[in-house]
């Protein structure tokens, strides 16, 4: 009855997450998501029951899939939801939603001599205090000749944003560079410095 479909998927806060579940040969059941061990349903068929407008269904006439769509994900919706076929209860598959609180966005390769610019993005119910850098599992600071770390707080959106500028990449700059917010998020992001020579 179910297409196989990922049952574990991964987003970052205010990503818009897609939820997988296809059934083929639904006849007149109806699909039903709700959070797992919960009475109350969150859609049916692809009416939504709750009044949080940040979920809907994605579903054509003509497909088997009925994923359920929530946009500008928080980590209050992390956990675990159930798509369902009605009429039957142990007729279900379970999908873990994950959301991942701290992003880092910079270039994956870049040319020796060239500016590096790693931004990190940290939110939570309360903005972070704090951005901590991280290459190579030692902390990276702020250096008059060759570093700087700027952060920018956005109150209204509750994010915390650090950016990391080195004037010139050097090889000796290539690595792993980890960002950690205050209350202990992490996202790690690789880096390569080639020998343009």
């Amino acid at each position: 009855m179910f297409n196989r479909t990922p049952t574990n998927v991964t987003y970052h806060v205010g990503d818009t997450a897609i939820l997988p579940c296809s059934v083929r040969n639904l006849g007149t059941k109806e699909v039903i998501w709700k959070r797992k061990n919960q009475k109350h349903v969150i859609t049916v068929g692809d009416f939504v029951f709750i009044s949080d407008n940040s979920y809907s269904i994605d579903h054509r006439d003509d497909s088997d899939d009925w994923n359920l769509i929530i946009k500008n994900v928080q980590k209050s919706h992390a956990g675990y939801f159930e798509c369902q076929v009605s009429t039957r209860e142990n007729m279900n598959i379970t999908v873990q939603l994950n959301v991942i609180a701290v992003h880092i966005s910079g270039p994956a390769f870049i040319d020796k001599g060239q500016p590096i610019v790693l931004t990190c993005n940290a939110s939570g119910p309360i903005t972070p205090d704090d951005i901590d850098w991280f290459k190579d599992g030692k902390k990276v600071r702020s250096s008059a000749e060759h570093i700087s770390i700027r952060s920018i707080r956005n109150a209204e959106t509750k994010t915390l944003y650090s950016t990391l500028k080195i004037k010139h990449g050097e090889m000796t700059d290539s690595g792993t560079y980890i960002c950690r917010s205050s209350d202990l998020e992490i996202e790690s992001h690789n880096l390569m410095v080639l020998n343009g020579n």
